[in-house]
């Protein structure tokens, strides 16, 4: 494993800096009971040795973050973020608040990073303008 990494215990996500700090979260938090997931800290490198802006991004991320770029700002479906996240209902939004922590996408919860949307095919959620521009400077389109 290389560090820094980020380990998620109960989807919390926790950097570590060495060995000795994953022991003492494993110690603190780990046992059969909760489970612990092991992600490295760095962004991958592609090819070409530079850093890929989309490579931080875990699949589900990028195509959910795609699917919001390439929508031109009509936004999707609740449906839609509902299963990309794991969320229904109400719960949603904050899911959604914290997704765009978590990709990077802005930089606290407070953020008003998406807009809800009306229409006559269901209530979903947009990307704000800027944002829209951060999403596709995340996946590399700009």
């Amino acid at each position: 494993m290389k560090f820094p990494a980020i380990i998620r215990v109960k989807g919390i996500p926790i950097e570590v800096e060495s060995w000795d700090d994953l022991d003492e979260v494993i110690k603190r938090y780990g046992n059969e009971s909760v489970p612990v997931e092991v992600m490295p800290g760095e962004p991958k490198k592609n090819q070409g040795g530079r850093n890929h802006p989309s490579s931080h991004l875990r699949t589900n991320d990028e195509v959910l973050l795609r699917q919001f770029v390439t929508k031109d700002g009509r936004g999707i479906l609740n449906d839609v973020i509902g299963d990309a996240l794991g969320a229904r209902g109400k719960s949603i939004w904050p899911a959604l608040r914290k997704w765009a922590v978590q990709i990077h996408l802005a930089d606290n919860e407070s953020a008003e990073v998406f807009e809800r949307f009306n229409r006559t095919e269901g209530r979903g959620y947009k990307l704000r303008p800027h944002f829209l521009r951060v999403a596709q400077s995340l996946l590399g389109e700009q």
